[in-house]
């Protein structure tokens, strides 16, 4: 090769290093803080006032998108809510801002009006349209219909690299033997993604994974039932469902089954039913 053909390639590459650009969407409601968002009618006043609380975070996801930003300079994170504009918007800023997740950033919140699956896979497209990322980051959980979304985007996008990460907010039902084999990572701490995204070479530090660990363990000391504190998982599941979930877990991805077991003992640790 002359050196003009080599000179061509090194700009190229220089060129694609450039505009390299991560995009990350993440749902807020029972993916980053605990809000129980699908409870039942019973739980509508609880889920109102969860909704208000700005500290009632999952453990480890304001920890894990501070690393990914961290580790890659051309990052943005944009949270996508289905939370109604006019209640949440302050909220939801405050709550944001409070329990420590990557700030500035964007907020997007819906119309009370708007239909959830349109609004948010409107959203994302425009994004991806507009900023042609090279690697997509979406982060939702399995309450609503954050799965039935980002199989659409992948399919609409089958030329992107995209990662989906669902959340297991709620009992395990026929959504997961639907879509786990559509390139989604099913998980219930943020130590799967962790690790996934190690292996992905999107993050690069090693011992990031140890420092999520070390934030489930402090919360770990904190009281289940406080609902108005961090949890390491959902409140509203029982100690027991939750470990079946995690046993079909660990079948169904072997290769997070020391995750899966650190979180169990997590778990094991701070339940009673």
């Amino acid at each position: 090769m002359n050196s003009k053909n080599w000179f061509l390639l090194l700009f190229c590459l220089a060129s694609l290093k450039l505009h390299a650009f991560t995009l990350v969407v993440s749902d807020i409601d029972d993916t980053i803080k605990t809000t129980h968002i699908a409870g039942s009618l019973m739980t509508k006043p609880q889920i109102l006032a969860n909704a208000v609380l700005t500290k009632n975070k999952f453990a480890g996801m304001s920890e894990l998108y501070s690393q990914i930003l961290l580790q890659n300079t051309d990052a943005q994170i944009i949270y996508l809510s289905a939370a109604p504009k006019y209640i949440a918007s302050n909220l939801y800023s405050k709550f944001l801002r409070e329990s420590n997740f990557p700030m500035p950033s964007n907020l997007v919140l819906k119309h009370i009006l708007d239909d959830t699956f349109f609004y948010k896979t409107s959203y994302i497209q425009k994004w991806i349209n507009e900023f042609k990322p090279s690697k997509l980051i979406l982060v939702g959980d399995n309450g609503q219909k954050d799965e039935q979304i980002y199989k659409f985007i992948q399919d609409e996008n089958k030329h992107l690299e995209i990662y989906s990460f669902i959340r297991v907010a709620y009992p395990l039902n026929r959504d997961f033997f639907n879509y786990r084999e559509s390139n989604f990572q099913y998980f219930v701490s943020p130590l799967s993604i962790a690790e996934f995204l190690l292996n992905k070479e999107v993050l690069k530090a090693a011992e990031t994974t140890s420092y999520v660990l070390d934030q489930l363990h402090k919360t770990n000391n904190i009281s289940r039932q406080n609902v108005w504190s961090e949890q390491v998982f959902p409140f509203w599941m029982k100690c027991t469902n939750f470990n079946e979930d995690l046993r079909a877990l660990s079948y169904y991805y072997p290769a997070h089954f020391a995750e899966i077991q650190k979180a169990e003992t997590i778990i094991n640790n701070r339940c009673q039913d």
